[in-house]
Order: C-alpha cells, then sequence, then structure tokens
C-alpha cells in the first residue's frame, strides 16, 4: 500500500470520530438556558407582588408554556384569595419554575396577570412569612371556592351592587309612599270647600 493511500485512510477515519462526537454531544447537549435572577430584598419582593399564598399543592400538571400548580391557600397576604388557585409557572429550575411538591406546605408569591396567577422562583427567593407579615400586615381568611383572580373583589363588588338595588327599592317606595299621602292631602282638601248653592225655589 503506498504511503499517501494510508494517509488518506487514516484522515478519513479521523475525520468519521470527530464527526460522530459532535453529533453524540450537540444532541445530548441541548440548548443552554438558566434562570437569572435578579438580586432584590426579600422585603422589596413582597411589596412588588400581587398577592402572597400560604398553602398547599394539591396537583401539579405539564402544560404546552410550563406547568400549572392546583393550590389550596389556608391563608393570603395583600388581597383576600379564593380558597383554591391555579398558578402557572416555568418547567423546571432552569426556566425559573417554582419547586413545589404535592402535599407539602408552600408559600408562593404571585403575580396577577391576565391569563391569571404566575409565580417563579426569583420572585420568592428569601420570602419567609415573618418577612411577608412585617411588610404585608395580617393574613387573610381565603374566601369562597372558585379559582382565579379577582375573586374577593368580584364578591365586594357583588355585595355592593345588592346593597345598591336595596336602596333604590327603599327610595321608590318612599316617594311613592309620599306622592299618595299628596294626592290623599288635597283630594280631601277639595272636598271640603263650601259648594255653590244656586236660589232656593
Amino acid at each position: 500500500m503506498r504511503p499517501w493511500t494510508v494517509l488518506v485512510a487514516v484522515a478519513a477515519v479521523v475525520v468519521t470520530a470527530s464527526a460522530s462526537v459532535l453529533s453524540a454531544g450537540l444532541l445530548t447537549a441541548g440548548p443552554a438556558c438558566a434562570c437569572s435572577c435578579v438580586m432584590l430584598a426579600p422585603e422589596s419582593l413582597v411589596q412588588q407582588a400581587d398577592a402572597v399564598a400560604v398553602g398547599t399543592a394539591t396537583a401539579v400538571d405539564d402544560v404546552d408554556q410550563g406547568r400549572e400548580i392546583t393550590f389550596r391557600v389556608d391563608r393570603g397576604y395583600i388581597r383576600e384569595l379564593p380558597r383554591e388557585i391555579t398558578v402557572s409557572t416555568g418547567s423546571s429550575s432552569a426556566s425559573c419554575g417554582v419547586s413545589v411538591r404535592v402535599g407539602e406546605p408552600a408559600l408562593l408569591v404571585l403575580r396577577d396577570g391576565p391569563d391569571g396567577w404566575s409565580s417563579t422562583s426569583c420572585s420568592s427567593l428569601g420570602v419567609t412569612e415573618d418577612i411577608v407579615a412585617r411588610v404585608a400586615g395580617p393574613a387573610l381568611e381565603p374566601v369562597g371556592a372558585s379559582s382565579g383572580p379577582g375573586d374577593g373583589q368580584d364578591s365586594a363588588g357583588s355585595a355592593s351592587t345588592a346593597l345598591g338595588w336595596a336602596f333604590g327599592s327603599l327610595a321608590v317606595v318612599v316617594v311613592a309612599g309620599v306622592g299618595v299621602l299628596w294626592w290623599v292631602s288635597r283630594r280631601r282638601s277639595r272636598d271640603g270647600r263650601p259648594g255653590t248653592r244656586g236660589p232656593a225655589g
């Protein structure tokens, strides 16, 4: 075998091996992705939150854009929360997803957006319930049993609407009563006038 033939064969083997190693590396490495958080004081994180929920995760489901946590609220902070809420988060810690286990107590720092409640691992770094209570004030009992944001405000709005209807109905009754009394008094005063009599026959 000629020397240049040997060199070509060796070069082919090296290129093939290198390509195999490179392909394996590309297939196993995947896209690089890491969660990067802006470091803020826990008190600042609570001040920026729309709500804080303390309770237990009852289910964690994988969805197209991440995970959904079904969360049973024992107490809330900043605003009233329903007894059960659904919270969207990242699919893993690399995408800033919240790490919770079903059946274990947890604290979620929440954002209220167009698609409902959401939470990230960055929003709760170093946040404890003691810090939350110090910044946000006393805990609030959950209301109702429905899921999603804004239930506390909806309940308050319904109560205000009912109260408005009650006052409106009362006003109608009062106005109607005054009108009837005015009509009766006017009728009596007119009937009590001395009539005009003709000459006696």
